[in-house]
């Protein structure tokens, strides 16, 4: 018999089921322990390990329709407010992998997620995003952030972005 059928099939002999079903115990406290809280409601009544992680698998393996409608509504509307730019790029990135997690066969190219990202930010921003366009070689994602955060730093340090902002920004660039 091979392990994983070892795994499914409880033993018949009373002190090996009572190891078994230790172990079962001890994965499914590791799986409830592991979860976040809105996932955990989902498993909070099952017995089995082998029943959360069906449980799971179910939930990851199928698209839920109205879940990556909000995700695109809301990747979408997203601006940079008053936030740094690497929370900023951090938020949009964030919401753009747990997109392409839940619909693999749709995910977010980089020159969607760079324009997604250059939409919403502020109009200090603009000009110099315009200039960048005007490049040969376009920059990466992360290439893109970076030149933003040093930019991000130059408008703090000329006096251009509000005195809440520049607080931002110089605490951005040492996290």
């Amino acid at each position: 018999m091979s392990r994983a059928e070892k795994a499914r099939n409880p033993p018949t002999d009373p002190r090996e089921k009572t190891r078994w079903n230790a172990k079962v115990d001890k994965a499914l406290y590791a799986l409830k322990q592991s979860v976040d809280d809105d996932m955990l409601i989902r498993i909070s009544n099952i017995k089995t390990s082998k029943e959360a992680w069906d449980t799971f698998a179910g939930f990851f393996s199928k698209k839920n329709t109205h879940w990556l409608q909000l995700l695109e509504k809301e990747i979408g509307s997203l601006e940079q407010g008053k936030l740094s730019i690497a929370k900023y790029f951090l938020k949009i990135k964030t919401s753009c992998q747990e997109l392409s997690l839940l619909d693999l066969e749709n995910r977010i190219s980089e020159c969607k997620l760079q324009r997604l990202l250059i939409n919403g930010l502020q109009l200090e921003y603009v000009a110099y995003c315009a200039a960048i366009a005007g490049w040969v070689t376009q920059p990466t994602v992360d290439e893109l952030e970076n030149l933003l955060i040093n930019h991000e730093l130059v408008l703090a340090k000329s006096g251009t972005m509000k005195v809440e902002e520049k607080e931002e920004a110089l605490l951005s660039n040492f996290s």
